[in-house]
């Protein structure tokens, strides 16, 4: 069986050994690292080639003319996963799925909760479907609207509720360096990222890797391909 990750920037990624974890040593997983979309290998291309793919930003919503959705109440705006079948090509995204196990994890923890979503692209608007569909207090900050975006002071925030988690949904070209209350959460959506890894755990009382949301995906995709 053979599976790719598309993307710009991909070569940290862990997926090959991942997917090697789930499916089985004999699946072969190729790294497809794109500078631009203009250089994306067309659907006929993929199919040709692999069972199916992943795909990573800035390319989620490359494909979404090229497939088709198995169920009405599918996310529809971005896709992290293609299965070409016989006569289909069928997408979805399985990091919604991954959202929203990590997302009940913590709500199972902690009653009272509030979130700050800090990004606006792809990843956080996925994010704030979940937070609606789950009945969730929460607010965006816009790292294209928000001055200072990198060092924002979010102290602020810290009274509105028992717990607030604050939700980093950029790309790994985004470091935070701003203020942080000691009872915060910090969810951060990359895993691995040692210029946070380094610093955040000691500002806030839980920092939260991306590494165990990246394997309910990987998981969830597995699946989707029917590789497990």
């Amino acid at each position: 069986m053979k599976f790719a990750l598309i993307g710009k920037n991909i070569q940290h990624s862990r997926s090959p050994e991942l997917y090697q974890q789930i499916i089985g040593e004999d699946v072969e997983y190729d790294l497809i690292d794109v500078e631009a979309r203009s250089k994306l290998p067309t659907i006929e291309e993929l199919k040709e080639k692999y069972r199916g793919v992943n795909i990573t930003s800035p390319y989620k919503t490359h494909y979404l003319k090229d497939v088709v959705f198995e169920s009405p109440d599918e996310y529809k705006d971005s896709i992290n996963t293609i299965c070409f079948e016989k006569n289909k090509t069928v997408g979805t995204n399985t990091d919604a799925v991954a959202i929203e196990l990590e997302l009940m994890g913590i709500k199972k923890s902690f009653g009272d909760l509030f979130f700050v979503v800090l990004g606006d692209g792809v990843m956080s608007k996925l994010t704030v479907k979940v937070l609606i569909d789950k009945k969730m207090k929460y607010v965006v900050l816009s790292r294209k609207m928000t001055p200072n975006f990198g060092k924002l002071d979010l102290t602020k925030f810290h009274e509105k509720a028992s717990q607030v988690v604050i939700i980093n949904t950029c790309s790994r070209d985004y470091v935070f360096s701003g203020s942080l209350h000691s009872s915060f959460i910090f969810w951060d959506y990359n895993y691995s990222f040692i210029p946070h890894q380094n610093t955040l755990p000691s500002l806030v009382k839980f920092y939260h890797d991306g590494q165990r949301m990246l394997e309910l995906q990987a998981i969830a995709a597995a699946k989707f391909w029917k590789a497990i």
